[in-house]
Order: structure tokens, then sequence, then C-alpha cells
């Protein structure tokens, strides 16, 4: 499986201003995690806390799951993508795995220039993304209990397994550490799975650590 992961990539225009604009931003935040972790939740409970934040739209091949929120995810087939990709509309956009990725520049320029927050959700390849390429920027990293994630994720190709689970858990733990070393914004939360109560303390505690200034 390792292997699998490595042939993902993420592409981005270096010439376009919205990268040049964020790469001097502090209005990026990465939320964290495998998938079944929570991190599309945490993300809604964000934009209903503060109008500040903006969930930036995932443009994706994969079907719908029952757990996406409406406006955090845009379904569209492979070959829209490829298509979406050939006119350069994304700002970022993960290749060479399936299902496929991408962030809109249209949608990042208008959050920016109304000065909101762009809230991205990632997995390991997309937090490896940022980190090599944005030197502003704040993450959250969200960890459970690897059984209990692999029994939450809904991929819609395959479940994901304990194995795998744990082997994306340690690389972006991992990548999670180097930021830290760089000494970049760092909240790590673990999910109990409790309610939203949890997931509204969480919410609290990275605005008061990350934007209460």
């Amino acid at each position: 499986m390792t292997d699998e992961l490595e042939k993902l990539s993420w592409l981005f225009d270096t010439n376009d201003v919205v990268l040049k604009k964020t790469n001097a931003s502090k209005d990026l935040l990465s939320i964290v995690g495998p998938s079944g972790v929570g991190k599309t939740a945490l993300a809604r409970i964000l934009e209903d806390y503060s109008s500040k934040f903006y969930v930036v739209p995932n443009v994706t091949t994969r079907e719908k799951r029952s757990s996406d929120f409406e406006f955090h995810f845009e379904y569209v087939s492979e070959s829209e993508f490829l298509k979406m990709l050939e006119r350069g509309d994304f700002f970022a956009a993960r290749v060479g795995g399936s299902p496929c990725y991408g962030y809109k520049k249209t949608d990042i320029k208008n959050a920016l220039s109304n000065n909101r927050i762009c809230v991205f959700m990632f997995r390991y390849s997309g937090l490896k993304f940022f980190s090599k390429n944005f030197k502003n920027f704040k993450t959250v990293y969200l960890t459970s209990k690897a059984e209990i994630i692999s029994s939450r994720s809904l991929d819609a190709h395959k479940r994901q397994t304990k194995s795998l689970t744990i082997e994306m858990q340690t690389k972006s733990e991992e990548v999670v550490i180097g930021l830290e070393e760089k000494g970049l914004s760092v909240l790590r939360f673990t999910n109990n799975y409790s309610g939203e109560e949890e997931l509204k303390g969480m919410a609290s505690a990275i605005i008061r650590q990350f934007y209460d200034h």
C-alpha cells in the first residue's frame, strides 16, 4: 500500500496570483486525518461557529457519501475533472490515484478577497503538498483509534482497512512533526466521537489558539 500512496501527487500553478498571495498569507487552515476521522464534521462546525471560516469546496470524482455536507463537495466525472485540469481551473489538484480531488482557483480567490479563512480537508498527501509549498498555514490534526476510524471510513471503492489507517496516520504524523519543528502552528485532537459538543469544543480551541490575538 505504501507504493500506492507514494504515486499520489498534487499539481498546482506556480504562476497564478492566488498562489503568490496565499504563500504570504496566514489565511489557510488544513484539517488533516484519514477518511472517517471526522474532518467534514469539524469543518461544518467551524463554518457554523464563525462566518470568517470558508470550507473550500472539494471537486472530486468519488461518489457522494451520506456524511458529506452539501456545500463542501462538487461531484464530477473523471472526464470532467480532466477537462477542468486542462483548462487550469484548479489551484491544486490531486492526481495519480482514484478518486481525484481538486480545489478551484475562483473559490479561493473569492474567499480571500472577502477576508475569509480558507479551510481545506486533507489526508496524508494533501498535508505533504502543503508542507512543501506554503510557508504560512495552520494545521488541525485529527486522530482516533485505528479500528474506530476504519469502521467509519466510507470510501465508495473500498472500506479503509485498519492497516491502511495506521499507515496513513504514521505518514501524517511524520509530516506534522516536521511542521512543528519548523515552528508552524499545529493543534492536535483525538476524536472520541462523543457528538457535536466535542466538535464544538475543538472549534472553540481552534479559534482561541489560532485567531483570538
